[in-house]
């Protein structure tokens, strides 16, 4: 169910306002300014309103406001431009109305709609409305001092031309005149489409002569605008609705000042033409049309700007909502594929930890059938020992054998070296597949030549000269050989 919105009718005398939705049968609340007793100086008579309206209907869970303000507040102006780009109307349209709007020197809202309507060659018609924006201010303030936002406000009368329209499609060319006690509206709708508003602000009760004379400038203008041909304004339907305001008022009769004004509109003339008879149209609750989620075509609507109430995540809540479901269920299904992943990768290890179970059973039958926890760091720690256990125990085999296998070192040491070359062996080590050999010659060239002598022999693979030094006083040099076998 949607939040209770409270809706606003301002008239320069006074205000009436409800609370939607609401109960069957119930009636808008009215505040007559002229009634309330007390008013400060510095407060405004809807602030000083606004209380006396919470006494009589229940505005605790009232956070925004639909809010009707006076046409008298309106300026509605018609300009022709090359282009239906917002963005350039934003920026041209403000000069194009400066020169036209009252009280140039304050500050001016404007909304507009882009009309289908042409009445020149590549040019596009901008219907436009600009209120005060003092007048915005201070009602915006007044609406904030009772916690509520205003979310929409849009002129009175045109607003009420926009909910006869919607609620009858089978008018086209159509005069609406909306009538209160301090101003006029009226609207001329050509094919659905507003092509002029008027509002006429009144000292008195609603005069027919005024009224009637009204109805032939908007029509006159209109036709001169827009090249109407006479016989088209015989088309138009005129109809005559009383405010609420009026309505509350039982010293005016709506239908006596219609017929006043038709008697008055038999006497008036448009390039020969008879200005129709205009019909009386009874108060409408246009609550039931106009809401912030719904909104007629061309309908104005001032909040904008600093003025805009709602937030991001207010305007956009529905597609914030959709994306936090978006992002969980991605979140879900990531998390459920880490998961299948995870499962996948314990199954491979598994079977892994199995196969190296198996190898080592295999390898080591002793072992038995008892479970191992990590059988392969138990193969590489008992290949070391063995290593190790090989290295020790292959001593005694190594030193069996070791007369005959030194003995053919030397023996092939000594086909090797002649005996021109003056050579002592001084020490002889043989461990582990290497052999070094230190000993003493007459000179550096000896050592050059005993080394590649030695390197000749396919029982070394290589023959390193580890030092060569030669002795202080002595005429010899003293070397070491490596020889790896």
């Amino acid at each position: 169910m949607a939040p209770p919105c409270l809706y606003l009718d301002m008239y320069e005398t006074g205000v009436s306002a409800i609370v939607f939705p609401f109960e069957e049968n119930q009636q808008p609340v009215s505040i007559v300014y002229d009634d309330i007793k007390e008013i400060d100086n510095n407060d405004s008579c809807l602030k000083t309103a606004l209380p006396l309206l919470a006494e009589k209907i229940d505005l605790s869970n009232c956070k925004h406001a639909i809010v009707l303000v006076p046409g008298s507040w309106i300026s509605f102006r018609y300009t022709s431009l090359p282009f239906a780009n917002d963005n350039k109307i934003k920026q041209v349209l403000p000069l194009e109305l400066d020169a036209c709007l009252p009280q140039a020197e304050s500050d001016f809202l404007t909304d507009f709609s882009v009309l289908k309507q042409r009445f020149e060659p590549a040019q596009h018609l901008i219907f436009s409305a600009s209120i005060s924006e003092h007048k915005m201010e201070a009602l915006f303030q007044d609406l904030s001092s009772m916690g509520i936002a205003p979310k929409m406000v849009t002129p009175r009368g045109y607003a009420q031309a926009k909910v006869f329209m919607e609620q009858d499609k089978a008018l086209t060319d159509l005069l609406y005149v909306h009538a209160c006690k301090e101003s006029y509206t009226l609207t001329l709708f050509k094919d659905s489409l507003p092509l002029a508003v008027r509002s006429v602000r009144i000292s008195t009760i609603p005069s027919p002569d005024v009224l009637a004379r009204e109805i032939q400038t908007i029509l006159t203008s209109a036709w001169l605008r827009a090249g109407m041909d006479a016989t088209s304004l015989a088309a138009i339907s005129i109809f005559i609705q009383q405010s609420y305001d009026m309505a509350l008022d039982s010293k005016t009769d709506v239908q006596a000042l219609t017929d006043r004004t038709n008697e008055k509109l038999e006497q008036i003339k448009i390039a020969d033409q008879q200005i129709p008879n205009a019909r009386t149209q009874e108060h409408q609750a246009w609550y039931h049309t106009i809401s912030a989620n719904r909104l007629p075509d061309s309908l104005f609507n001032f909040c904008f700007g600093k003025y805009k109430t709602d937030s991001f995540l207010t305007l956009y809540k529905y597609h914030v909502a959709v994306c936090l479901i978006l992002l969980f269920v991605s979140f879900s299904l990531a998390v459920f594929n880490l998961y299948q992943q995870n499962n996948r990768l314990e199954g491979q290890i598994k079977g892994l930890r199995q196969a190296s179970m198996e190898i080592y059973k295999q390898t080591f039958p002793k072992a038995g059938s008892a479970p191992i926890p990590a059988p392969l760091m138990l193969m590489e720690s008992k290949l070391k020992q063995a290593r190790k256990n090989r290295s020790n125990g292959g001593t005694d085999e190594w030193k069996a054998g070791a007369q005959i296998r030194v003995m053919e070192i030397l023996n092939d040491l000594s086909s090797k070296i002649p005996n021109n070359i003056d050579l002592e062996i001084t020490r002889l080590v043989l461990n582990h597949g290497r052999l070094i050999i230190s000993g003493i010659t007459n000179n550096y060239n000896s050592v050059d030549t005993i080394k590649s002598l030695i390197q000749a022999s396919p029982r070394f693979k290589s023959v390193t000269i580890n030092s060569a030094e030669a002795e202080k006083n002595e005429n010899h040099v003293r070397f070491k050989f490596i020889l790896e076998l």
